[in-house]
């Protein structure tokens, strides 16, 4: 079998930057970082807020060629709230905010966890896969977690229909 090798770098056409490139696809980091930083492309804001503000100003000059990478989620969710002031500052967004609910898949609950109602809150969304003709959950319909009972393993969910059901989630793991 012929194997081909890409081994050229063509996107970039600034010299300078297709080096960068070179130093990084490499693995030298900081030959790369160092290049940017005699290039100007690298500007150091030691203040954190003030560095925020920065991202996201030069974003809105030009978010179609911007690309913002965070290396964490609290700074994410900073970077994202000044990004939108900064639009709703220039009219690019409207001044009114409207919250929605996001589901988020529960990676800290193992298979196990699901069948003991102790692990669950109130206000946990849930997503019956297979669902329960004997409960009456349909598959893949989502309930809320109205109350829950330790001792007796029970788990009181409230369905999209606003119907109330309880049960032992032994017999129907989400």
């Amino acid at each position: 079998m012929r194997t081909a090798k890409l081994d050229e770098i063509v996107r970039q056409q600034d010299p300078a930057l297709k080096s960068t490139v070179e130093f990084l696809a490499t693995g030298q980091i900081s030959a790369a970082l160092d290049a940017l930083g005699q290039q100007g492309h690298v500007q150091e804001i030691p203040d954190r807020e003030e560095r925020i503000r920065a991202i996201a100003k030069k974003y809105v000059e030009s978010p179609e060629n911007t690309l913002i990478v965070s290396p964490d989620n609290a700074s994410r969710r900073e970077l994202n709230v000044a990004v939108r002031q900064e639009l709703k500052a220039i009219g690019a967004l409207a001044p009114e905010d409207h919250a929605f609910r996001v589901l988020v898949q529960r990676q800290d609950m193992t298979g196990a966890e699901r069948s003991w109602a102790s692990h669950y809150e109130i206000d946990d969304v849930v997503r019956y896969a297979r669902g329960s003709k004997a409960i009456g959950i349909a598959p893949a319909a989502y309930a809320s977690v109205v109350a829950i009972d330790p001792s007796a393993n029970l788990l009181s969910i409230e369905k999209t229909d606003q119907e109330l059901v309880t049960y032992d989630p032994r017999a129907l793991p989400a």
